[in-house]
């Protein structure tokens, strides 16, 4: 018995070595036909179809060149948002307050190469993290409780989908975010990508030009449709202004605590990456981007004053509001005034309420536009174009129930709740700038949840600089929970945790 026993084992590992020698060529094989057909499909693609194919079949050679891909990763993660490359399989062009197909980007992509590397290591290391990702799953299992009510569940399926991505980006960034090192590169990737993106709005807003290179595409709106704007709207890559205003608010508040940090990002490539982006945001002309952008930075500064970055901070940041006055106070001063008239986010929320008394329990997930009509208009909106709710709260609550929203809340307080180790300290042994950082995210992550109370946050770019926040700020706050023992007086890493300090 003891020989059979052996004689098996010895058998087993022969084979598994067998098949670990076969396997470099399998996947070779696998590889080099998938990128030859995607290089035939490219020739007779869509545009943006054709750069999606290119990105999937160059990645592979880029990986190569880089020593660890993990990095390229995380970078493709931060810059997917404000990329704007789209596809949606199976698209429904006419569909409003969600996505309109199975939405593909360099998220995707790049999840798909993360997680596959991740689960070929010989002893993956696995986080669970259950304070926020507990929630996540069950906001999950209640958007896919919602498909039972679903009134067209292909819809349903189609917001399944993208919000399935958006979880599996959080989980792998707060377990690939592991040192100081990577909360570098993070913060220099979206700093650079907020000076790009601003850059390319304030010369769009002056020249009016029409920005199409191959896949990515930027244009201006004109400002005369919106209550009080003038001139044009700019939306950058993003899509329209709103959308951009989402994305342009929370990076600014956290590029402002990179700015402050000073050890995390260059100065001078923070400060001109931040000015440049609140010129941006103020021509956007979203007022909701603009009270979101507020809230942050005062959460910031907060904090902040009680250092001397923060009091040099605020001496800065009324210089620069005082030149924002001179050279676009006109317009902003009009399209604030304007908010006093304008009742059309109220208005549809009537709707919403409306919806609700009639399915308590949800029209299901990314189904609300197959039950909007006149029958729950507010009066002021019968007879006219509708339009989805402008409230991610409501919108929540309409599809997926109270269920979801009670969910979908659980969420957001589970990653506020992070807060609680570094916000309110600062006589600790843990360095200034490392809580700057952590204290801008809570801003920026706040701004956000006042945003959603005016925007409906239907695209993939909107949703996922959500759930990127609160991955950063699981993965700050686990790095100061780990960093704190190893801390002297003096605020610096003791000699034996300086591997993981990487700044």
């Amino acid at each position: 018995m003891k020989d059979m026993h052996v004689s098996l084992r010895n058998q087993g590992q022969s084979l598994q070595r067998g098949i670990q020698r076969i396997t470099p060529v399998l996947l070779a094989v696998l590889v080099g036909g998938g990128l030859g057909a995607l290089a035939i499909v490219a020739r007779n693609a869509s545009t943006k179809w054709a750069g999606v194919i290119i990105i999937a079949v160059a990645a592979p050679s880029v990986a190569l060149l880089v020593n660890d891909i993990r990095k390229l990763v995380l970078i493709a993660l931060v810059v997917d948002i404000p990329l704007g490359i789209d596809i949606a399989i199976g698209d429904l062009e006419w569909h409003q307050g969600g996505p309109t197909g199975y939405i593909v980007s360099l998220m995707i992509i790049a999840l798909g190469v993360g997680y596959a590397l991740w689960i070929m290591e010989r002893r993956p290391k696995v986080r669970f993290f259950p304070d926020v990702t507990v929630p996540a799953l069950l906001y999950l299992s209640m958007i896919v409780l919602s498909l039972y009510q679903a009134q067209r569940l292909q819809l349903s399926l189609f917001g399944l989908f993208l919000n399935c991505q958006f979880v599996l980006m959080y989980f792998y960034m707060v377990n690939h975010v592991k040192t100081w090192a990577d909360i570098r590169l993070i913060m220099i990737t979206l700093v650079i990508c907020l000076l790009l993106e601003s850059a390319l709005m304030v010369a769009q807003y002056f020249t009016g030009a029409t920005l199409d290179i191959g896949i990515i595409s930027s244009r201006s709106f004109d400002g005369s449709t919106s209550a009080g704007a003038t001139g044009s709207r700019v939306g950058g890559t993003i899509g329209g202004p709103n959308s951009a205003a989402v994305y342009l608010a929370p990076t600014l508040v956290i590029t402002f605590g990179a700015y402050l940090a000073g050890k995390l990002v260059d100065k001078r490539l923070a400060l001109p990456a931040f000015s440049l982006g609140v010129i941006a945001l103020v021509v956007t002309a979203s007022r909701s981007g603009w009270g979101s952008l507020c809230i942050g930075m005062l959460i910031l500064l907060a904090w902040a004053v009680r250092t001397d970055a923060g009091k040099k901070a605020i001496v800065l940041l009324l210089l620069g509001g005082l030149l924002l006055g001179i050279f676009f106070g006109g317009q902003i001063q009009k399209r604030l005034e304007a908010a006093k008239t304008d009742h059309t986010r109220p208005e549809l929320a009537a709707m919403a309420y409306n919806i609700m008394r009639d399915y308590p329990w949800g029209v299901g997930e990314n189904n609300y536009d197959q039950v909007m009509s006149d029958k729950y208009a507010h009066p002021n909106w019968v007879g006219h174009t509708l339009y989805p709710v402008h409230n991610k709260y409501l919108l929540v609550w309409t599809e997926t129930g109270p269920q979801g929203l009670i969910a979908f809340s659980l969420v957001l307080i589970a990653a506020a709740w992070q807060a609680r180790r570094w916000l309110f300290r600062f006589r600790t042994g843990i360095a200034p700038h490392l809580l700057i950082l952590a204290v801008s995210l809570l801003g920026a992550f706040a701004g956000y949840a006042f945003h959603m109370t005016t925007e409906g946050f239907a695209s993939r770019s909107n949703v996922q600089i959500l759930w990127f926040i609160i991955a950063m700020m699981v993965a700050v706050n686990r790095l100061i929970a780990e960093t704190e023992p190893a801390m002297g007086e003096n605020g610096m890493l003791s000699s034996d945790r300086i591997e993981t300090k990487g700044i």
